[in-house]
């Protein structure tokens, strides 16, 4: 989303991880892997933030990630891979999904 921080550079001996905008690095020393993470808490996909949303909304999201994450497969390695199998059985599972069942359900363990 527009709403994530996008560094125009990550600090020295970072690497930019551009589709999740973190920077991963030092790439040498102690803190080798460290991440640096610096989009906004408020809007920023985590656990904080979905556990705001309701079963509904949780449905679109993971519908749109899996058709997206579909999409950008076939588009580099093809149709009818073993991955693009497995994708395809989650995006019939979640579109079977009964929202006010889970919302239901989600409401026990709130």
């Amino acid at each position: 989303g527009s709403a994530c921080f996008h560094p125009p550079r990550p600090p020295p001996n970072f690497y930019r991880l551009t589709r999740m905008h973190l920077a991963l690095g030092p790439r040498q020393g102690d803190s080798i892997g460290e991440i640096l993470d610096k989009r906004d808490p408020a809007t920023c996909p985590s656990l904080k933030n979905l556990k705001k949303k309701n079963c509904n909304e949780l449905k679109g999201l993971l519908l749109e990630a899996l058709n997206k994450q579909r999409e950008q497969l076939v588009e580099h390695e093809g149709e009818g891979t073993s991955i693009e199998k497995g994708i395809q059985k989650e995006i019939t599972w979640a579109s079977k999904v009964n929202v006010e069942k889970a919302e239901k359900e989600a409401k026990k363990h709130r």
